[in-house]
């Protein structure tokens, strides 16, 4: 019970959530306001375009496959020649975003290739980059990404799975998202291949606590890759 009653607390404060700004000196202030005037606007741009043009890529493969296809993984041998296409410029664009924004990544471990689906706490939208310039996954995402300028048509190439968003963490909250994960963890049996990024959390946090796991990932028995990024 007091176990209980700490973390009852802890989550009341929100400390999982909270990012604290650490006291800057005179000299490093003024570092940042130079960057922000000379090399910032210069990495966003480069940045921008490198990503942009994964959107005309997966414009022309939703076209050409079509959203239903993608989806359900009923792919010709031309869809997947263009799905495959596709995953690699979208893979090297992000990749080399990421390196003109100056982000280094570092993989310690070796990842199971046979194992489909990948657990991953979820620190920051910048997590989805990085997954994506690793090995172009799916996710589980918000129906409401979808419906995102550019971020959905990437998405919708990506065959990500599309549920609705609830707090409630109970299982049966969202009983068409777990028969999805479930689908395609089953899928993903046979073809491992694209991995299926699940944030089981639900949401992004500091990286200091875990929070309540959603269950849509573990429910089936399926095996799951176990991820933790950090940033430093």
């Amino acid at each position: 019970m007091e176990i209980t009653s700490d973390i009852q607390v802890i989550l009341k404060r929100g400390a999982p959530f909270a990012h604290p700004i650490p006291p800057k000196s005179a000299i490093e202030i003024l570092k940042i306001i130079i960057f922000a005037f000379t090399l910032f606007p210069f990495r966003i741009f480069s940045t921008t375009l490198a990503i942009s043009s994964s959107y005309f890529v997966c414009v022309l493969a939703l076209l050409l496959i079509g959203s239903s296809n993608l989806q359900s993984g009923n792919l010709s041998p031309f869809g997947k020649a263009l799905l495959s296409f596709a995953r690699f410029w979208i893979r090297n664009a992000t990749n080399l975003g990421m390196k003109v924004l100056g982000f280094s990544i570092k993989e310690v471990g070796v990842r199971d290739v046979k194992v489909g689906a990948i657990v991953s706490n979820h620190l920051s939208y910048v997590d989805v980059l990085i997954f994506m310039g690793e090995f172009t996954p799916s996710f589980v995402a918000k129906i409401s990404v979808a419906s995102i300028p550019f971020i959905g048509v990437v998405a919708k190439t990506l065959q990500c799975v599309f549920t609705t968003h609830q707090r409630d963490t109970n299982v049966h909250s969202d009983k068409s998202g777990v028969e999805q994960i479930l689908e395609r963890q089953k899928r993903m049996e046979s073809n491992p291949d694209p991995p299926l990024i699940i944030f089981p959390e639900g949401t992004t946090s500091n990286g200091e606590y875990l929070i309540h796991f959603r269950k849509g990932a573990f429910i089936g028995g399926y095996p799951v890759q176990p991820v933790v990024m950090r940033y430093r």
